[in-house]
């Protein structure tokens, strides 16, 4: 007994060793219900371990972390992902229909898919680092070379701007350096 507005399925990836987020949007029919993530292997049943039974709490379950944030959004995250974790999980509720007996409303498939760290992300930064350089460098070479035909005078004017340019590329290069490390720290989860 499903609510048919909220049946739907999504993918995510995460980088292996990273963390991935998963959020499930449930029907205000189940605020007050527990929320579950289970994992589905082959055709068997759907299993899970722990649930959130209260809004605003997080609860800790080895590498998942649960949380119910009161305002039908259910939060997911899995630390240390591996390839291993890779597979079909849902998003569901527990119910009670009866004083007796409950039932699981499975609502959202969620496709999870583990991947290496995005190596072409590193490359293309590299590249792009590298290219800067040999521009910049190029560019001083051939203001040296003009200085040297046109005397004392202008030379000393073209090293004072020789030495305002090469001190912009490396600023340049020292940001774009910065930028990079601080988005393979992001990608590499730390």
């Amino acid at each position: 007994m499903t609510d048919l507005s909220y049946e739907k399925s999504i993918s995510v990836i995460g980088h292996i060793g990273g963390s991935v987020n998963i959020s499930c949007k449930y029907p205000q029919s189940h605020k007050n219900d527990p929320k579950f993530l289970c994992r589905r292997v082959d055709n068997a049943d759907c299993n899970y371990e722990t649930s959130v039974n209260e809004s605003r709490r997080w609860i800790n379950e080895g590498k998942l972390y649960l949380h119910d944030d009161g305002k039908q959004i259910f939060t997911v995250t899995i630390n240390s992902l591996t390839e291993g974790d890779s597979g079909e999980y849902w998003c569901g509720a527990e119910s009670d229909w009866t004083s007796d007996h409950g039932y699981k409303v499975y609502i959202t498939q969620i496709n999870l898919r583990g991947t290496a760290f995005p190596v072409s992300t590193v490359v293309t930064g590299v590249s792009v680092i590298v290219l800067l350089l040999l521009i910049g460098l190029l560019f001083i070479v051939t203001l040296r070379k003009r200085c040297k035909t046109q005397g004392a005078e202008i030379m000393t004017q073209s090293s004072r701007e020789e030495e305002l340019l090469l001190e912009y590329f490396l600023n340049m290069l020292r940001l774009e350096k910065l930028s990079w490390q601080v988005q393979l720290i992001k990608l590499a989860g730390l």
